[in-house]
């Protein structure tokens, strides 16, 4: 959920975030992403009233400047591995399932716990500190 530090403008970790999507662009690189975390990034407006906000990150979402990823349904077996083998947490799971079963390279997050996960199909499980970027 690196988005949410760049959507709400967190002091230490949105000019890092856009620096990577910087490096990213540079590169000819797609960012990824799901309408799960869509979803999880429309609460914190949706709660507040915040239109104006809401309607920014729907409309980045829904943009030529990000690819949203489908859940297909060979994303389920990876998920339930992951809950079973791993103790992943749900939403978790939900992440690494979707990026697994669509090719992505790279998963970014801030999370130490998923970067020492290994998930067949994701290349790299990278931390937003590293040097990956």
């Amino acid at each position: 959920m690196i988005h949410a530090y760049w959507f709400e403008d967190h002091k230490k970790l949105s000019k890092r975030v856009e620096e990577i999507h910087a490096g990213m662009q540079r590169r000819g690189d797609v960012l990824c992403s799901s309408l799960f975390v869509l979803n999880e990034l429309l609460v914190g407006p949706v709660k507040t009233g915040d239109v104006a906000a809401a309607d920014t990150i729907e409309k980045f979402f829904h943009s030529a400047a990000i690819e949203l990823l489908p859940y297909p349904s060979h994303a389920v077996k990876i998920f339930a591995q992951l809950r079973a083998q791993q103790g992943i947490k749900s939403l978790d799971a939900l992440h690494l399932a979707t990026a697994a079963a669509s090719g992505v390279d790279a998963f970014l997050t801030n999370d130490r716990r998923l970067q020492k996960v290994v998930v067949p199909g994701v290349s790299f499980i990278a931390s937003i500190d590293s040097e990956f970027f």
